[in-house]
């Protein structure tokens, strides 16, 4: 038996032939070997391949989405950009279809030489959906909803957009309707830049925006076409104009974004869109929309006024001050909440007279300056208006204003207006408005302002010719001035006066004077607002009484009036002097009322003209004087004129008085036998047979 080799020795060992697989590991029958040494390289290049594709299907696949989602984007800009109204309709039609602006409140911050500076509170709502093309009313399909969902998508993310608008030009259509281009200009508008917000927050498809913006209005120094386009537009109803802007710049983002955003730039040149605002309805107190707008003159309600004495500082004396309050009503409705600063510039104006009779030009003449503190009155919602405190001083006389404020006092204490221009004086260029000619109103009834009158020592004697009677006397009187003239009677001096009157046998009539026909005047002026400021009062000054001076004046008194047709009843003789009576201002009693005066004037044969056809009744005077132991009671009323003084207004006119015409006045005299002078008496005898 052969041995057996010492490496084949051992249990279940196989003996290798040459049918044994090469590849077969000893250590495949030993679940616990480990691997000798690393793979080999022809195995590393079998897996390059798998990845290789891998990583080409990958980036192949990317590209292609991301080329499909830019073409799909493209392709859906394009459809806005083709479909959007904002990108191709007229900037009136977008205005119109997708903004809508109310106004809420408007504060007055400034007024400055140029403009007015304002704080404007308003809503604006933007229809976003309708701007870009995506509102619902459109097309309807998977297309169209994937357009409206990006586009939603978008606005939503840009969220809002900032508008830079650096001047607006108003101008009037309603002036030149078929020239546009050459329509005047309103005014030049600066808006600094807003943000407005686009993410829908309602059920209309809109978005809101509150906006509180300060905007500069700069109008045109063409106050007639201001005017003139105010009143046209109030008789339409509706306020007429285009706006104009040399650029509008439209950029994504609120004011001071700064990122994607900001790609979102758009601008539109030369922008040109017309407006038709309806004017809203005004409050009771001013006339509605639609019809035509009265003068500004007749708005204008004097509501008190008043003279005061006013120390002069320059001079040391004292002057005739002015105080007054007046009132404007404004066409603001109730829903808009305008404020306005109380600290508003005092406009200075100056005041002229006219001619009862004027005509343009008005050759008016200055008689008063004048300054006005408005203030805006607003608590009423039924009664909007201006409130003016008026303060001012009367200018020096001059021969030119004599006579035209002569009329005015006379027209005033016959229940007359009188014509007044009020010319503006203010340096705000803005606030300048054309010369307004307005009343001076009338008051309601027609003041009595000789109180009482009464003939003393009165005489009868035959005039020059032994034809006519003549009379002899003195004159008291007590003239009362209005509540408004209470305060100056210490600034008067009456230093003449004129009666005009007819001379009754017995009383007169009794319709008295209260009941003299007058002309029409205007109606009360209803009462002031008490929110209204009552402007400054001026101390009463302590003055002594004004003593008499020697003054020369025309001895020729006023024209004297027609005499009545036909004659009053018992009427025989007419009162006429041919000159102006001296007048003297005699003192004041301690129980006297405020705007008293009174007066003594002699006379000396003043003629008694006999009234056409009243012989009958002269010659039945006569015989009650001469015979009848009671004497004849004469009734005597008429008008009368006199001519004052006032201190501190005569530096220019020297010796002129301001003459007040008109007055009426009424009194009666009892003449007897006493009364006529002792040696005319036979002549008086002659006379009376002479009438027989």
């Amino acid at each position: 038996m052969a041995a057996i080799p010492s490496s084949a020795k051992g249990k279940g060992r196989e003996t290798a032939t040459e049918t044994t697989p090469l590849t077969q590991s000893s250590s495949s029958h030993h679940p616990y070997s480990v691997d000798s040494g690393p793979s080999t390289p022809a195995s590393q290049e079998s897996t390059r391949p798998n990845v290789s594709n891998y990583l080409y299907t990958v980036l192949v696949s990317t590209f292609s989405i991301l080329l499909f989602g830019f073409l799909l984007l493209i392709l859906i800009g394009s459809s806005y950009f083709n479909s959007a109204p904002a990108l191709h309709q007229a900037p009136s039609e977008i205005v119109e279809r997708s903004v809508a602006w109310q106004l809420d409140s408007v504060q007055v911050h400034e007024i400055q030489d140029d403009g007015l500076a304002l704080l404007v509170s308003s809503t604006v709502r933007i229809n976003t959906e309708w701007l870009i093309g995506i509102s619902d009313d459109g097309p309807s399909g998977w297309w169209e909803t994937l357009r409206k969902g990006v586009g939603r998508w978008g606005v939503r993310r840009l969220r809002m957009v900032t508008v830079t608008a650096p001047s607006l030009h108003v101008r009037s259509t309603s002036l030149l309707p078929s020239h546009k281009a050459a329509a005047p200009l309103l005014f030049n508008i600066t808006v600094p830049s807003f943000s407005l917000n686009l993410i829908k927050r309602s059920d209309d498809h809109s978005s809101v925006t509150q906006l509180k913006l300060p905007v500069f209005i700069r109008p045109t120094t063409n106050t007639t076409d201001l005017l003139s386009f105010m009143r046209k537009s109030w008789e339409a109803g509706q306020i007429a104009a285009s706006v104009d802007a040399a650029r509008i710049h439209i950029q994504g983002g609120g004011l001071g974004d700064q990122g994607w955003r900001k790609l979102l730039d758009v601008n539109r040149d030369d922008i040109r869109m017309d407006i038709r605002i309806p004017i809203p309805p005004s409050p009771p107190n001013f006339p509605q929309p639609g019809t035509p707008l009265p003068p500004l003159a007749s708005l204008i309600k004097l509501e008190t006024y008043s003279l005061r004495p006013m120390r002069k500082p320059d001079l040391g004396n004292f002057g005739l001050g002015i105080e007054a309050s007046a009132s404007l009503p404004l066409p603001i409705p109730s829903t808009l909440h305008l404020g306005m600063s109380t600290t508003l510039p005092t406009l200075p104006f100056l005041v002229s007279l006219l001619p009862s009779n004027f005509s343009s030009p008005w050759p008016s003449t200055p008689v008063a300056h004048a300054y006005a503190a408005p203030r805006l009155i607003m608590n009423d919602p039924s009664n909007p208006h201006i409130s003016v405190a008026i303060t001012g001083t009367v200018l020096p006389l001059t021969p030119a204003s004599l006579p035209l404020l002569s009329g005015l006092a006379s027209n005033y204490l016959s229940a007359l207006p009188s014509p007044i221009l009020l010319t503006s004086l203010t340096p705000i260029s803005m606030l300048r408005i054309p010369p307004v000619v307005a009343e001076f109103p009338a008051p309601p009834e027609r003041p009595k302002i000789i109180r009482h009158i009464a003939l003393r020592n009165m005489r009868v004697s035959v005039g020059q010719g032994g034809t006519t009677l003549t009379a002899s006397g003195t004159i008291y009187a007590e003239i009362q001035l209005p509540p408004q003239m209470k305060d100056v009677v210490p600034l008067l001096d009456v230093q003449k006066v004129w009666p005009d009157a007819l001379v009754y046998d017995g009383d007169p009539p009794v319709w008295g004077i209260s009941s003299l026909p007058r002309p029409p005047h205007l109606p009360h002026l209803p009462h002031i607002p008490p929110i209204l400021p009552k402007p400054p009062k001026f101390p009463p000054p302590s003055l002594p009484h004004v003593p008499h001076m020697p003054w020369t004046w025309p001895i020729t008194p006023p024209k004297p009036a027609p005499l009545p047709d036909p004659l009053p009843e018992k009427a025989f003789a007419r009162i006429l002097p041919p000159e102006w009576l001296n007048a003297t201002m005699l003192p004041l009693h301690e129980d006297d009322p405020e705007g008293l005066l009174r007066v003594r004037a002699h006379f000396t044969d003043i003629p008694f003209e006999v009234l056409p056809g009243r012989d009958a009744v002269f010659r039945a005077f006569i015989s009650k004087v001469l015979f009848s132991h009671e004497g004849a009671r004469a009734g005597i009323r008429g008008v009368a004129a006199i001519g004052l003084q006032i201190e501190g207004l005569d530096s220019a006119a020297t010796g002129n008085l301001i003459e007040l015409s008109g007055l009426p006045f009424e009194t009666s005299v009892v003449i007897g036998k006493k009364d006529v002078l002792n040696h005319v008496g036979s002549k008086l005898s002659e006379l009376y047979k002479r009438a027989l």
